[in-house]
């Protein structure tokens, strides 16, 4: 299992009918994952119509062909009340170690966007405008207008299946963290070793 996201929250943003994109890279392969995602900080539900997993290709594109629906207790769509976190069902998706994911989630009605300071300014995620709709199964950057270095309601990514091996964890601060998201951070390094 690789768990790698901590929480805590910053100022809440108020999200529409809009699709976010969350850029999340893994520690170890695999060939199944699933997702949790959190709405701790939150003082209301969110309610999510669709959410996919794809391999991000650059920015906020997604390679068109890995991108696979999500689904929560086998349905499509979660609502996850206030403070409370859901994991996904397990997702057939082969991934690498060290390849960047995108999770894209479409807020249903409205919601107060989560941001969680997991990263501080080392992954990049993105945005369309209130009123887009539905979008996680567009792989253009295009409609994704929006852009920051923080996580939403993604909180972590456990990674399973017969090449999941060990991961590295390390306690720290920004030093710990690594610069921007290049992946050069020193305990990513010590992970490639």
């Amino acid at each position: 299992m690789d768990y790698y996201f901590t929480e805590h929250a910053l100022t809440p943003v108020p999200a529409i009918n809009a699709t976010f994109r969350d850029i999340a890279r893994v520690a170890v392969g695999g060939t199944s994952l699933e997702i949790r995602l959190s709405n701790t900080w939150s003082l209301g539900p969110t309610t999510f119509n669709a959410v996919t997993v794809g391999v991000q290709q650059s920015g906020a594109a997604v390679v068109a062909s890995s991108i696979v629906p999500v689904t929560f207790a086998g349905q499509p769509s979660v609502t996850i009340p206030a403070g409370a976190r859901v994991m996904s069902d397990p997702i057939a998706l082969t991934v690498h170690a060290g390849e960047t994911l995108a999770i894209s989630l479409s807020v249903a009605g409205s919601a107060v966007v989560s941001i969680h300071n997991c990263c501080f300014g080392h992954i990049d995620s993105y945005g369309t405008r209130n009123g887009a709709g539905n979008l996680t199964s567009d792989p253009s950057a295009t409609p994704f207008v929006y852009g920051d270095f923080n996580m939403r309601w993604l909180s972590a990514i456990a990674v399973s299946g017969s090449a999941a091996q060990g991961t590295v964890v390390a306690f720290g601060d920004s030093i710990t963290e690594g610069f921007n998201n290049a992946g050069l951070s020193w305990p990513t390094l010590l992970q490639r070793r």
